[in-house]
Formats: structure tokens, C-alpha cells, sequence
């Protein structure tokens, strides 16, 4: 199976800016294809949220804009400690939820969704073949909590090696 959509998560430091130019050149060329609505590439910067996530992002489209790429960059991915340690014990409780890491992370699944909606509907696109995919099994949320027979979720490249 064809991955619909490739995610770079980058830094919007200059060690992660230079990374993130070369594996978007790299990703854009392997997969690009002018038939497409939309790159299958996408990037996620990973930073603070606020004004800071509004200046990396801006940041982040500046260089890609200026190395000539394609790429967009679908949102912010909040860099939150504290998010994820609560994330980590396991509990779901509304101070997590309430959290920049989970906001941030339902903001970018949104946009996410928006632009390749196979993800989400893997039976509505088509498959290779010319047939229809068969639709993964449905993740069920029980007292939010994901159950154990969710499908996994696809990993994301890192231009920056996180």
C-alpha cells in the first residue's frame, strides 16, 4: 500500500531548517506528482504554541517557499513537557485534554484530515489496482480510552531525527 500522505516533523532551529530542506527536496521528488491536488508531503514544526508557533511556522514557509518546494506545512505540533507526562501516566483527565500538546494534536489531525480525507475513509480512495481498499478496523473510543483493537497509527518522518 501507497502512504497517501508523508509528514516531516521539523525543528524551526537552523540545524533542523537545513535537515528539513534536504528531506523535503528529497521526499518532493520521490513522490511528487503533478497530477495531484496537493503534495503528498506535508510539513509539522515542532515548537511552542502561541506567538512562538506563529513565527516558526511563518519560519518554516519562508525557507521552503525560498527553496522553491512545493511542500506545504500543515501545522504545529506543540513542543509540551508537561502534556506529555500527563499523556504518559495514562489517564485521560480534562487538564490533559485541555493541554497544547493535545490541542495542537487535534488541530493538525483536523487539517490532516481536511487535505487527505483517505485517511480517515481508506475505503473512499482507490486502491492501486483500480478497486476500492478495504477499510482498516474502526478505532473505538470507550471512557477515553483508546480500546486494544485500534489500527496503529502511521509513523511520521523526522527531518530532524526526533
Amino acid at each position: 500500500m501507497i502512504a497517501p500522505a508523508v509528514l516531516l516533523l521539523a525543528r524551526p532551529d537552523l540545524a533542523g531548517l537545513y535537515h528539513l530542506r534536504d528531506r523535503v527536496a528529497e521526499l518532493a521528488a520521490t513522490m511528487g506528482d503533478p497530477a495531484l491536488e496537493r503534495s503528498p508531503v506535508a510539513v509539522v514544526v515542532r515548537t511552542k504554541t502561541g506567538s512562538a508557533a506563529k513565527d516558526a511556522v511563518a519560519q518554516v514557509r519562508q525557507m521552503l517557499e525560498a527553496a522553491g518546494s512545493p511542500v506545504p506545512v500543515a501545522g504545529v505540533f506543540a513542543d509540551d513537557p508537561a502534556g506529555v507526562a500527563m499523556l504518559r501516566v495514562g489517564q485521560p483527565t480534562a487538564r490533559l485534554l485541555a493541554s497544547d500538546l493535545m490541542r495542537s494534536g487535534q488541530s493538525l489531525a483536523q487539517t490532516l484530515q481536511s487535505w487527505w480525507p483517505q485517511l480517515v475513509q481508506p475505503d473512499a480512495a482507490p486502491s492501486p489496482q483500480g478497486g476500492r481498499t478495504a477499510a482498516p478496523r474502526a478505532a473505538r473510543w470507550r471512557r477515553g480510552m483508546w480500546s486494544s483493537s485500534h489500527a496503529p497509527l502511521p509513523a511520521a518522518a523526522s527531518a530532524d531525527g526526533v
